[in-house]
């Protein structure tokens, strides 16, 4: 695929914005539940933890995610200027995804020492940022590794 520097780049882009969007008006606009039910629905809520509401300290959150996003956007990199099979470049778009989940996600630990949750589903509360490192991860996981 030729043009995958430029969606991959517009595409996380695009993605950051609709996040932090959603983020923003978790914070300032919408800022009050509408559940459908007790268990589905717009819930905000800043979750000092890390994934799944761990209790780690904020400021250990940063130091252990920036590395990982250098790592993550180190494959992605080296990936997009090489020539690459279908599954290669599957590979590609979700590194892409969990790039983009990383960065927005760590934007929040940043700027609000949380993460800003939106989403109720079931007992958890979760974000866009979350959605994308999540399916980057499953699409990652379930390319071939054959090449194509």
């Amino acid at each position: 695929m030729k043009n995958k520097i430029p969606l991959i780049l517009f595409g996380g882009i695009f993605l950051f914005g609709v996040d932090q969007w959603l983020k923003w008006q978790a914070r300032h606009a919408w800022s009050d539940p509408a559940l459908v039910n007790r268990f589905f629905g717009w819930s905000p809520f800043n979750n000092p933890g890390v994934a799944f509401s761990l209790p780690v300290p904020g400021r250990l959150a940063v130091i252990i995610t920036i590395p990982i996003i250098c790592i993550v956007g180190y494959l992605l990199m080296r990936g997009l200027f090489f020539p690459s099979s279908a599954a290669q470049t599957r590979r590609l778009y979700a590194l892409a995804l969990i790039l983009t989940g990383a960065i927005s996600n760590l934007a929040d630990r940043i700027v609000y020492y949380a993460t800003v949750d939106y989403w109720r589903i079931f007992t958890g509360v979760i974000n866009l940022a979350d959605v994308l490192i999540v399916l980057g991860f499953v699409v990652y996981f379930l390319a071939p590794r054959k090449q194509s």
